[in-house]
């Protein structure tokens, strides 16, 4: 938020926490406190250019999710961008997951279906970290742990891990597998 600040772009966030809305506020970041599915209603007849939702839809049902992204659409502009980050594959599932409460991991092509149902078309759809998969699927199956395994690594494993990332990046534009769903999808004008 605070780059595209820096650009002098608007920008509204949203969260559920009220926790998270006062620190982000009292940062002096313009966010209010709401549901993903009450967000139109709070919006007050507001449209953006582009809604950003990372690891969220993964908290509801695939029941539920249908209406959540056509909320978002109704508070795109036309032209506008949805992008999203999503859990994908159960099989990458672990106690992470039921740490965070974590309810549906996504077959992309299940939750690309949902957004075109919702009458967006994809721009792009890829899964990451490809390269990571196997390291990440091991790690999460061998586990013992009860609580969340994000926890900082080290800064020499978090730039091994992030130049890995950048390097998957420019391999591939599209990668066929990974514990993670990426998706950019547009309002039509």
């Amino acid at each position: 938020m605070l780059k595209l600040l820096d650009k002098g772009i608007n920008v509204v966030g949203a969260d559920v926490s009220p926790l998270a809305v006062e620190i982000c506020t009292q940062s002096g970041l313009n966010v209010i406190q709401s549901d993903v599915r009450e967000l139109p209603q709070k919006a007050n007849g507001q449209t953006f250019d582009v809604i950003i939702c990372n690891d969220v839809l993964c908290y509801f049902t695939m029941d539920e999710i249908p209406p959540i992204i056509e909320g978002f659409k109704s508070l795109l502009k036309p032209g506008g961008l949805l992008i999203m980050n999503n859990p994908a594959h159960a099989a990458f599932s672990g106690s992470h997951d039921k740490a965070v409460g974590i309810v549906t991991r996504f077959v992309p092509k299940e939750l690309v279906g949902i957004i075109v149902n919702c009458q967006l078309s994809i721009v792009n759809c890829t899964q990451w970290p490809f390269l990571l998969s196997p390291l990440v699927y091991l790690v999460r199956k061998f586990q013992k742990k009860t609580q969340s395994d994000i926890d900082m690594p080290p800064t020499w494993l978090n730039s091994l891990l992030y130049g890995i990332c950048k390097l998957e990046m420019k391999l591939f534009t599209r990668a066929p597998f990974g514990s993670s769903v990426f998706i950019v999808a547009r309002k039509p004008n």
